[in-house]
């Protein structure tokens, strides 16, 4: 007797967890991830900081699950989305999410609107830097300051939206700011990626008044968007 095959769970099974779409409003792209995972991959990561986490985060985790992944993420909606997405795929032994709201943060170089800080205890392979948000006018600026004495020689930093007049003032700031101890190239991927290569050891950036004066003027158009949210806020609260 001729029997017809059985379905298989394979067959019949549906994948119900959230996509993991790059290509969105927000994401970093799917073009400009594959070159930049590509990338990393040359440099063999054990340990990768990623600001601004979100779909781009779990993807990392689940294509380098040799590599431990720490995404710093600011506003705490987006980061429970990212814990969602990172328990439904399952990418909670390698991915960490930590969560860390912007505040203003001093440098040598200026005073930015950036994230709080990291605390990292070990020396990392490469960093991503794909927030914060471009309303915080020179706010990824301050990410490298922050981490950069962590960063190994060889490492390397990614910065997504390089076409951007805003990214190419940041690289041109980085570079300035530590003479000589990083090398540059960029790839034509999706919003630009520019790839810094670290060359010897940097501690802190070198002090710039020019600079530091130039990130005043940002700092007084932020806090007036900034008071501007919360008078908007306090009124819609007051109506309700």
């Amino acid at each position: 007797m001729c029997r017809r095959p059985q379905p298989t769970m394979r067959m019949t099974r549906r994948d119900h967890r959230p996509k993991l779409d790059l290509d969105t409003d927000w994401g970093i792209g799917e073009s400009a991830f594959t070159a930049i995972l590509e990338d990393l991959r040359a440099v063999r990561p054990r340990r990768v900081l990623e600001f601004g986490s979100g779909a781009s985060s779990v993807r990392l985790a689940l294509a380098l699950p040799e590599t431990q992944i720490v995404a710093i993420e600011h506003a705490e909606h987006f980061y429970e989305k990212t814990v969602r997405l990172q328990t439904s795929h399952d990418a909670q032994i390698n991915l960490e999410i930590r969560l860390r709201p912007l505040r203003w943060r001093l440098y040598p170089r200026g005073i930015f609107y950036s994230y709080s800080k990291v605390n990292l205890r070990t020396q990392v392979d490469a960093v991503i830097v794909d927030g914060p948000p471009c309303w915080t006018f020179r706010g990824r600026e301050a990410c490298l300051y922050d981490i950069a004495k962590h960063l190994r020689v060889g490492g390397r930093v990614y910065l997504d939206d390089f076409h951007r007049e805003a990214e190419q003032a940041i690289v041109r700031s980085w570079l300035t700011a530590f003479p000589l101890a990083f090398s540059l190239r960029s790839l034509d991927v999706g919003h630009g990626i520019a790839i810094l290569e670290k060359q010897k050891e940097c501690n802190a950036p070198r002090l710039d008044l020019l600079h530091f004066l130039e990130t005043l003027r940002f700092a007084y158009r932020i806090s007036k968007s900034l008071v501007r949210t919360r008078v908007a806020h306090l009124l819609r609260s007051s109506g309700e």
